[in-house]
Parts: structure tokens; C-alpha cells; sequence
């Protein structure tokens, strides 16, 4: 098994998250104090951590590919796209939900060039080019005019698409404060180096 090494990232949260689900918590609901008894079941009573290879950085899918690793945990565009190359794959959301993720178009305040950026923008926003993007990558589109392009092959796909029931148990991270920062990145030093 490998988890991706981001320190304070999307990732950490999805490891956090693991071990709240465990304790029957949420990671965007526990208060900070609650964290630190998170932070202690991730890095010595929670899991068998010898049983970890790596926490790799973005190349679990490879790694599962080339047969190195046995389970991975990866987004689930880049195992939908190690999938088409080998069906003995699978991608499996944990019964009690994930964490959810979104990418973001943004401009920031102040930018030099911001009729450059909406331009980009709306580049990468047109059907046809989102269609390109969500081809290669094979993440869930959040461009309908894309989606509507692509193959039933795409929109039924259950890696790409996981069930409603399931989603349904999958939240958004939200920045819980400095506290709960400093005390997520302590719980991840420590279990990268358990």
C-alpha cells in the first residue's frame, strides 16, 4: 500500500480521514483537541504500518501498474487510467465514504495579465477542448457541455463515477484553522517516520 507524500495536502486529509472514519468522526466536523488522539492512532494503534511500501509521490498508479504494490491509494482518474491498460485492476471507495476533491480556474487579485488568464480560461472551458482533457486524464468533468461528448463508456463508468449512495458519505476537506493544520502536519511527520 502507498499514500501519496504532500504533507499538509489533500492527501494528509484522506489519511486523517481514514482514521477518523475508524473512530467514527469527521474530519471536518472534530474539534482541534479531538486531533490529537487522530493524530495518535495514525502514527502507532491504527494500522499495521509495515505493511506500508511508500508514500509515494504522484505515482501510485504507475507503481500498481508495474506490479510493485498490491493496493494503492490514488484518485480515482489516475487508477481509471492504469485500468484501460490492465482489467485485472479495480477501484474500490471505502464503505465509509472518501474525501472528495475539485481543481479550481482561478484568476488571483492583482494578476498581470488577467484578459490572458479568462482567455485560458475559457479555452480550457469549451466542450471540445474539455473533451480532449477528460479523454487523456479521465477524471469526472465538471464541463456538461464535455461530458455530453464523451462515450457512455465514460459516463457510466463507476471509477469515474462512483454510485450516488457512495458519494453521498464523501465530503469536501475545509481548513480547519492553524491549530488543526500544525497538529495534522505533526501526526503526518510522525507516521511518515513510524
Amino acid at each position: 500500500m502507498t499514500q501519496q507524500n504532500q504533507g499538509n495536502s489533500p492527501a494528509a486529509m484522506a489519511v486523517v480521514d481514514i482514521a477518523l472514519a475508524k473512530a467514527a468522526a469527521s474530519a471536518t466536523t472534530v474539534a482541534a483537541g479531538q486531533s490529537q488522539d487522530v493524530g495518535a492512532r495514525l502514527g502507532i494503534e491504527f494500522f499495521p504500518w509495515s505493511n506500508i511500501k511508500t508514500f509515494h509521490e504522484d505515482n501510485g498508479q504507475d507503481l500498481l501498474a508495474a506490479g510493485e504494490i498490491d493496493v494503492v491509494m490514488e484518485y480515482n482518474g489516475d487508477i481509471a487510467q492504469v485500468m484501460k491498460e490492465d482489467d485485472d485492476l479495480n477501484f474500490v471507495v471505502p464503505k465509509e465514504g472518501a474525501m472528495r476533491q475539485s481543481d479550481t480556474l482561478a484568476i488571483p487579485k492583482g494578476a498581470p495579465h488577467p484578459e490572458n488568464a479568462l482567455k485560458f480560461i475559457n479555452f480550457i472551458l469549451d466542450a471540445k477542448t474539455g473533451e480532449e482533457i477528460t479523454k487523456t486524464i479521465l477524471y469526472p468533468s465538471p464541463n456538461a457541455a464535455a461530458v455530453a461528448l464523451m462515450p457512455t463508456s465514460y459516463k457510466d463508468n463507476p471509477v469515474i463515477f462512483p454510485p450516488a449512495d457512495l458519494m453521498a458519505k464523501c465530503e469536501y476537506p475545509r481548513y480547519l484553522g492553524p491549530e488543526f493544520t500544525r497538529l495534522l502536519d505533526e501526526a503526518m511527520t510522525r507516521l511518515r517516520a513510524a
